[in-house]
C-alpha cells in the first residue's frame, strides 16, 4: 500500500491505497475502539465516494474501489465484535498506540498538505480557519497567512450566510456531506461546490476537517447531457427516416411519425403485429435469423422490403442496433424505394450507354497491376492494327504507346492504380506497322472491394460518359439524411444574417464531404463559401417567423440538390434536416438526355423484335427514309431494300446478331420517294437480366454524301500533293499533322518523319523568340504572312513565303493552323539578276550614247586619213596615215563591242558566218582578259553559215569564255575554233536534238581545273554554281543552253579534274552557199556618173567630209543640217537628186522621220541612213519604198563610196509605184 510520504507518492498511489491509509489515519484519533472499528465502516463508505467523484465522476464507481468499500465494511462489522477484546488490551499495548498516533498524526498532517483536493480545518466555536492544505490555497486564491486570518463565513456570499449559519448551528454527526454550495475566490470570482466534513481534535481543539470538490465542470456536463437529449429528441421527432423498437422476439414496441406515415399503420395497430409480419419477402425464420445475428454483432445494416398499410412494397435500407441492457432492438429505417427505381434507370442508361460506345467504334482495353494486357475489344484492334487479341494480351502497355509519350503514358498508368480516375486525355499511340496515331483517352481503375486490382480505358472522346457515371456514383455514395443544429447570428438591428453550426451528425458530413470539426463553431458564410443567397434568405424566413419550411434548393458549391426541412426548435436556434434528392434529379436529367439524344440523334435508331419486326424507330429514320413510325411498325426493315445489297451481306448480318455479335457494314437502300442511298450501319442484340437477346438495335448512318466528299477529298488530297507549295497543317502546340509532298521536296523531309513532330524540331531556328513572337500574332490575328529563310535538311537554305491561317472549328475555337509555304528562293534571285540586268541596261543606254558620240568622232578621222593618202609624200608619211587609221579603227571596234555588250536586245536571224562572231570575241578577250591567258582563236574559209541571232550567238561565246577564264586564276591556255562536223544519230539522240545532218561547232576549251562528275549533271540548272558568294549568278550556262536550244542546237562537255573542260556548241547549218568574202572594188568603180546626192548630217565634220569625198568622186553635192532644212532643200531641187544620205541621229527631225517624209513625195528615192546604233535599222526598214541601205559609223570613205555606188545601181524596187511627187 503507498505511504503517504510525499505529495508525489500519493499523487501515484491507487484509489484503494489512498483509501486504506486515510481511514487508517482517521481510526487512529479516536479514544473507542468501538467508535474505531465503526467509525472505520462509514469513513471508508464515505471516502471512497469522495474518491470516486475525484478520479471518476459522478457517473460509476469502478469496481474494484467498490470491492474494497464491501471489504471495509466487512471490517467494521467483526471490529464491533471484537471490540470488548480490544478494550482489554495491556497498559503497554496502550503505550504502543500512543506512540502510533503520534507518528500516524504526522503521517496525516503530510497528507494533509499533500492532497489534491482543496482541504479546510476550521474551529467548531469560532469558525475560524485552522489549517488550509496547498491545494485549498491554488483554488482560492489566498496565501496561507491571509487565509488562516479568515472565517467559514468569509468564502461563503451573503445570499448563503442565513443557510450557513443554520447550518452550523445543526449538530452535525462525525463524519458528514452537506450538499452543493457557492464559495468565493479571493479574486471575488464565484466557485460550486460540494464538502464533505468530519469532527477532529485540532491541537486539543475541536474542529472539522472539510473537503473540498468542485463540482461546476459537474454542473456543466449535466447541463450539456440534459441539451444533448433535448437535441436527440428534437432529431428523433423531426427525422424523415423511421425508427422503430422492438423486444428481443421482433414485436413491435415504439415507432416514430415518419415511420407511421410512411407505412400507413397507427401505434396501435402496429403494437399488436412483429416485424415479421410487416416483412413482404422474409419469413418469420429470417427474421429471427437476422435479429440473432444483431445481438452476435452489436449493430447490423441491410437492406428489406416491407407492406404497407395499404399494400404498397416499400423498400427500407435498415440500420439495427442492439441495447443488451434493456432486451430491445433499435432500427433506423430509410425510404430507400426512388433510389432502387433510380438505380435501375442508371442500369438501364449503362447499358444504353455502353452500346452506344460500343456501336460508335470505341477502343476499349484493360490492363493488370503490372500494366499487361488483360482484354481489348475489336475496335482497339483496329485502332492500333492488330488482327488477333492474342497479339497484345500479356503485352506491356507501353509497347503501344509512342516513344514520345512514354513517360506521360506510364504516370497515367501510376496515377490510374493509386485510384485516380483520368478522365481525359491525349496520347500517340504506335500501331502495329510502326506508324503514329492519335487518341483520346480516358482510364479509371477497377476495384474489387476496396482494392485496385486492374485499369479499364476507352480510346474516344468519352468526357460527357464519364462524367455521367462520376455523377452516378456520387448519387449511391451521398444519397443519404443530414442534420444541422445552428446558431442564429443576428446583426445589431436584430436581423438574421448567418448561422452558425453547433452540431452536425455524420450523414451531414458525408454528404457536403465537410468534415464536423471544420464546420462547428463556424458561420455556415466560412464554412461554405459560395453558397447561394436563397439559401440564406429561406433560413432566415423561418428563423424570423417561426414557422418551418420544406423546400428544395440545389447547391453550387456541394455540387447537390437537396430536401431541405427547417424549423426552430427554440428562439435563438434553427434545425435543418437535409434529404438528398441529387440521385432523383440526376435520374430525370440522364432520363431525359438519353430520351433526347435519341429522339434528337443525327443518326438513325431502330429497335426490332428478334423476329425482325420493327418495334421503334426515332425522327432522324423518318427524315432520311421517310417513312413514319406508323408505317413501319411491325414491317421487316426489308422494306427499305433496294435490291443492290447482295444477300451474302443480310446472312452475314442476320448470322452475326442472332449469335449475339455485332455487326458492321453499309446498306445500299431506297428510300420511301424511290431515291438510293447509302447507310453505314451497326447492329447488335439487346440482351435481357438473363442473358438473353430480347431485340435488335441498329445504328444507321445516312454517308451518301460522305461518299460523294469521299471521293472528293480524295481528289483533294492528290491536289494538294501535286501542288508546288509545301502545305503544312499543325496542332495548336506546333505539332505537324499534315506535310504534303511538295514540302517533302521542298525540305528533304519525308512525310512518315515529319508527323507528330514539332516545327521547331523539323525547321531549325523555329524556336527563336521572333519565331514565338510571329506564333503569338497569328493567334492573336488569325492569320500571319512574311517571308523568312529556312535550313532544309541538307543543310542548305531556301528563301520561303509563309502564310499562317488558324483553322477553328465550329465553336470557334483554335483546332489547328494551316500553312503554305512558297520556295522564292528562284524568284529571289530571277529579281536580283533582274536588278542586275536592269542595271546592265541603264549601262547600255549610256554605252549608246557615248558610241554615238565616239562614232561622229572617228567618223571625219577616218575619212580623212582616206582623202589624205593621195597626198603623202614619202613612206614616213604613209605610214602616219596608217597608224592613223588603224587607231581609229581599234576605236571602232571598241565602240562595237561596247554597243554589243549594251544592247541587249535580239536583232533578227539571218544566215551568217560565226567566224566574225569569234573573231569579235577573240578581241575582246584581248582587250580584257588576263595577259597570262594565252588565246587562239580559229576558224576556216569554208565554214557554214547558221540561221541566228548574232547577238544571242555572241552572247553564247562570250558566256563559255568568261567561265573558262575563271577556271584559270593562275592563267592558262583559252582555244576557241570552230569547224563543219556531220552529227550522227546516236549523238543527236543523245541530246534530244532535231536530228542528224550538217552541223557547225563551236568549241571553247581551257585547260583550268576540271568539272566533277558529281557536277556535270548540274551545271546547266539555273543558279547552280561553284563559284564563291558574290562572284557568279547561276546562270550563264542556263542562258547558253538556252540560246543553243533555241537554235535548234544542242551542247556537249567533256571535262577531266585538273586538265580543263571543253564546251562544244552544235548549231544547225543552212543549205546555202558559204557567205562569199568581200572583194574589193575597183577604184574606178567608185566615181560617180555626176549624180545629185542630197548629205543630211548634223555633225558638221562628218558632213563636210562627206561633201568633199563626192565631190571628188563626181558627184553634185547638196547639204542639211537637220530634216527640217533636207525637206526644203528636197522641194527646190524636185526631181534633180538621185540619193539622199541622212543621220538616224539628228535633232528637230530624225533620220527616220526624215526617210519617211522624203518617200512620201518620191517612193522610189535611194537612201542611205548613216548611225552609230544598229537597232535604229529596224525602225529605217519599216518604211516603205526600196531597201534602205545603212551605213554604219564609224566608216572609212571607200566604204561610203561604196554603199553609194550600190544605192545608185541597183533598181530601185518598187519603182513601178512611181513616185508620189516629181
Amino acid at each position: 500500500m503507498a505511504q503517504p510520504d510525499s505529495s508525489g507518492a500519493w499523487d501515484q498511489a491507487s484509489p484503494r491505497d489512498r483509501i486504506g491509509v486515510f481511514v487508517g489515519r482517521i481510526a487512529r484519533h479516536w479514544n473507542s475502539h468501538y467508535v474505531w472499528a465503526a467509525g472505520a465502516c462509514w469513513t471508508g463508505l464515505i471516502v471512497v465516494a469522495l474518491v470516486a467523484l475525484h478520479d471518476g465522476g459522478i457517473a460509476e464507481v469502478a469496481l474494484d474501489e467498490f470491492a474494497v468499500f464491501l471489504g471495509l465494511w466487512g471490517a467494521g462489522v467483526l471490529a464491533l465484535i471484537g471490540g470488548h477484546r480490544v478494550a482489554q488490551a495491556s497498559v503497554r499495548e496502550r503505550m504502543r498506540m500512543v506512540a502510533a498516533l503520534r507518528t500516524s498524526e504526522a503521517s496525516y498532517r503530510e497528507l494533509f498538505e499533500n492532497s489534491p483536493n482543496p482541504m479546510l480545518v476550521y474551529d467548531v466555536a469560532t469558525l475560524q480557519f485552522l489549517a488550509v492544505n496547498d491545494a485549498a490555497q491554488r483554488q482560492y486564491g489566498y496565501a496561507r497567512e491571509d487565509f488562516l486570518r479568515l472565517t467559514v463565513g468569509d468564502i461563503h456570499p451573503a445570499a448563503e450566510m442565513q443557510q450557513l449559519e443554520s447550518t452550523l448551528r445543526t449538530e452535525r454527526p462525525p463524519l458528514a456531506f452537506s450538499g452543493p454550495w457557492t464559495h468565493l475566490r479571493h479574486d471575488g470570482s464565484c466557485l460550486r461546490v460540494e464538502v464533505s466534513s468530519h469532527a477532529l481534535s485540532w491541537d486539543g481543539r475541536a474542529a472539522r476537517c472539510v473537503v473540498v470538490t468542485d463540482i461546476s465542470e459537474q454542473q456543466r456536463l449535466n447541463a450539456t447531457v440534459e441539451e444533448q437529449a433535448v437535441t436527440y429528441q428534437t432529431l428523433l421527432s423531426a427525422a424523415l427516416d423511421g425508427v422503430v423498437e422492438t423486444d428481443e422476439s421482433g414485436r413491435l414496441i415504439a415507432a416514430n411519425e415518419a415511420f407511421l406515415m410512411a407505412t400507413g399503420y397507427s401505434m396501435p395497430e402496429l403494437a399488436t403485429r412483429t416485424i415479421a409480419d410487416l416483412e413482404a419477402n422474409e419469413s418469420p425464420e429470417d427474421v429471427q435469423r437476422h435479429l440473432a445475428q444483431v445481438r452476435l454483432a452489436g449493430r447490423v445494416r441491410f437492406e428489406t422490403r416491407l407492406r404497407a398499410h395499404d399494400g404498397r412494397l416499400i423498400d427500407f435500407e435498415v440500420n439495427v442496433v442492439h441495447v443488451p441492457g434493456r432486451g430491445r432492438f433499435v432500427s433506423i429505417l430509410r425510404d430507400i424505394t426512388q433510389r432502387n427505381r433510380a438505380e435501375q434507370v442508371l442500369r438501364l442508361s449503362e447499358e444504353r450507354f455502353r452500346e452506344a460506345i460500343e456501336h460508335a467504334g470505341a477502343g476499349y482495353f484493360r490492363i493488370d497491376r503490372a500494366a499487361r494486357f488483360e482484354a481489348v475489344n475489336s475496335a482497339w484492334l483496329a485502332m492500333h492494327g492488330f488482327t488477333r487479341a492474342e497479339e497484345v494480351l500479356g503485352q506491356d502497355y507501353l509497347t503501344t504507346q509512342a516513344q514520345e509519350d512514354a513517360d506521360a503514358a506510364a504516370d497515367v498508368v501510376r496515377r490510374a492504380l493509386a485510384g485516380e480516375a483520368i478522365a481525359a486525355g491525349e496520347f500517340r499511340r504506335r500501331r502495329a506497322d510502326g506508324s503514329t496515331g492519335y487518341h483520346t483517352f480516358s482510364l479509371h481503375p477497377v476495384r474489387r472491394g476496396r482494392e485496385i486490382v486492374a485499369i479499364e480505358g476507352f480510346l474516344i472522346d468519352t468526357t460527357p460518359l464519364k462524367q455521367a457515371m462520376a455523377d452516378y456514383k456520387m448519387l449511391f455514395d451521398t444519397m443519404l439524411d443530414g442534420f444541422a443544429l445552428h446558431e442564429i447570428v443576428r446583426d445589431e438591428q436584430g436581423r438574421a444574417v448567418d448561422l452558425r453550426y453547433t452540431a452536425v451528425n455524420p450523414a451531414f458530413e458525408r454528404q457536403t464531404g465537410i468534415r464536423a470539426a471544420d464546420v462547428v463553431g463556424r458561420r455556415m458564410s466560412e464554412a461554405i463559401p459560395g453558397m447561394e443567397p436563397e439559401w440564406m434568405e429561406a433560413y432566415r424566413l423561418v428563423a424570423e417567423t417561426g414557422e418551418p419550411r420544406v423546400f428544395e434548393r440545389y447547391s453550387q458549391p456541394l455540387n447537390r440538390h437537396f430536401t431541405v426541412s427547417a424549423f426552430r426548435p427554440s428562439v435563438g436556434q434553427l434545425v435543418c434536416v437535409f434529404v438528398d434528392i441529387t440521385a432523383r434529379k440526376l435520374a430525370e436529367i440522364e432520363l431525359r438526355k438519353l430520351s433526347r439524344a435519341v429522339e434528337q440523334s443525327p443518326v438513325s435508331v431502330i429497335i426490332t423484335e428478334t423476329s425482325g419486326e420493327i418495334e421503334y424507330v426515332n425522327p432522324w429514320f423518318t427524315e432520311t427514309t421517310g417513312y413514319s413510325l406508323e408505317e413501319v411498325r411491325g414491317k421487316n426493315p426489308r422494306v427499305l431494300s433496294s435490291g443492290e445489297t447482295s444477300g451474302e451481306t443480310y446472312r452475314e448480318m442476320w448470322q452475326a446478331i442472332t449469335s449475339g455479335r455485332e455487326w458492321r457494314g453499309e446498306f445500299h437502300n431506297r428510300r420511301k420517294d424511290g431515291t438510293l442511298f447509302w447507310e453505314a450501319a451497326t447492329i447488335g442484340p439487346i440482351f435481357d437480366d438473363e442473358g438473353k437477346i430480347s431485340r435488335f438495335l441498329a445504328v444507321k448512318e445516312d454517308i451518301t454524301e460522305r461518299k460523294r466528299a469521299s471521293e472528293r477529298i480524295r481528289e483533294q488530297a492528290a491536289l494538294l500533293d501535286v501542288a508546288h507549295d509545301g502545305i503544312l497543317v499543325t496542332t495548336m502546340d506546333r505539332v505537324v499533322t499534315y506535310w504534303n509532298r511538295a514540302a517533302e521536296r521542298m525540305y528533304g523531309i519525308p512525310a512518315t518523319e515529319a508527323l507528330g513532330h514539332t516545327l521547331d524540331e523539323l525547321i531549325p531556328g523555329e524556336n527563336s523568340e521572333v519565331r514565338r513572337e510571329e506564333w503569338q500574332r497569328l493567334i492573336e490575328r488569325g492569320e500571319w504572312s512574311g517571308e523568312r529563310q529556312h535550313v532544309v535538311r541538307s543543310g542548305g537554305t531556301i528563301d520561303v513565303r509563309v502564310h499562317a491561317t488558324l483553322v477553328r472549328n465550329a465553336a470557334g475555337q483554335p483546332t489547328s493552323v494551316l500553312i503554305v509555304v512558297t520556295d522564292v528562293t528562284a524568284s529571289k534571285r530571277m529579281e536580283k539578276q533582274f536588278l542586275r540586268a536592269q542595271r546592265i541596261e541603264s549601262l547600255g543606254a549610256l554605252a549608246s550614247g557615248v558610241a554615238h558620240d565616239l562614232n561622229n568622232v572617228l567618223t571625219p578621222i577616218l575619212m580623212s586619213v582616206e582623202l589624205l593618202r593621195p597626198l603623202a609624200q614619202n613612206q614616213a608619211d604613209r605610214d602616219m596615215l596608217q597608224l592613223l587609221s588603224d587607231s581609229a579603227r581599234r576605236g571602232s571596234d571598241i565602240v562595237q563591242q561596247l554597243l554589243l555588250f549594251g544592247r541587249g536586245s535580239e536583232s533578227p536571224r539571218v544566215p551568217l558566218n560565226v567566224a566574225g562572231i569569234l573573231k569579235d570575241t577573240g578581241r575582246l578577250m584581248r582587250e580584257t582578259f588576263p595577259k597570262k591567258i594565252v588565246q587562239t582563236v580559229y576558224a576556216p574559209a569554208d565554214l557554214r553559215l547558221v540561221e541566228a541571232d548574232r547577238t544571242q550567238i555572241h552572247q553564247v561565246v562570250l558566256n563559255l569564255c568568261v567561265n573558262a577564264r575563271d577556271a584559270m586564276p593562275e592563267g592558262g591556255r583559252l582555244q576557241i575554233t570552230a569547224e563543219n562536223v556531220e552529227v550522227e544519230e546516236e549523238l543527236a539522240q543523245r541530246h534530244a536534238a532535231k536530228g542528224a545532218g550538217r552541223y557547225v561547232r563551236i568549241t571553247v576549251r581551257d585547260t583550268g581545273a576540271g568539272i566533277s562528275p558529281e557536277n556535270l549533271d548540274k551545271i546547266f540548272d539555273p543558279f547552280f554554281t561553284t563559284k564563291p558568294v558574290g562572284q557568279g549568278t547561276g546562270l550563264g550556262l542556263a542562258t547558253v543552253l538556252g540560246i543553243v536550244r533555241g537554235h535548234g542546237g544542242f551542247v556537249d562537255v567533256k571535262s577531266q579534274l585538273g586538265r580543263g573542260a571543253a564546251f562544244e556548241v552544235y548549231l544547225p547549218a543552212v543549205a546555202m552557199a558559204v557567205e562569199p568574202l568581200g572583194v574589193e572594188p575597183a577604184a574606178a568603180a567608185l566615181h560617180g556618173r555626176g549624180e545629185a546626192v542630197l548629205v543630211i548630217e548634223d555633225e558638221e565634220a562628218i558632213r563636210s567630209m562627206l561633201q568633199r569625198a563626192l565631190t571628188q568622186h563626181n558627184y553634185r553635192v547638196l547639204t542639211a543640217s537637220d530634216g527640217a532644212e533636207a525637206l526644203g532643200v528636197y522641194a527646190q531641187n524636185a526631181g534633180s537628186i538621185d540619193l539622199v544620205i541622212t543621220d538616224a541621229m539628228m535633232p528637230v527631225m530624225d533620220g527616220a522621220q526624215t526617210a519617211r517624209a522624203l518617200r512620201g513625195r518620191d517612193r522610189s528615192l535611194p537612201i542611205i541612213a548613216i548611225s552609230g546604233l544598229p537597232a535604229q535599222r529596224a525602225e529605217l526598214e519599216k518604211i516603205p519604198g526600196p531597201r534602205i541601205h545603212f551605213l554604219p559609223k564609224p566608216f572609212a570613205t571607200d566604204h561610203a563610196l561604196h554603199l553609194v555606188r550600190e544605192a545608185l545601181d541597183v533598181p530601185a524596187q518598187g519603182a513601178a509605184l512611181g513616185p508620189a511627187t516629181k
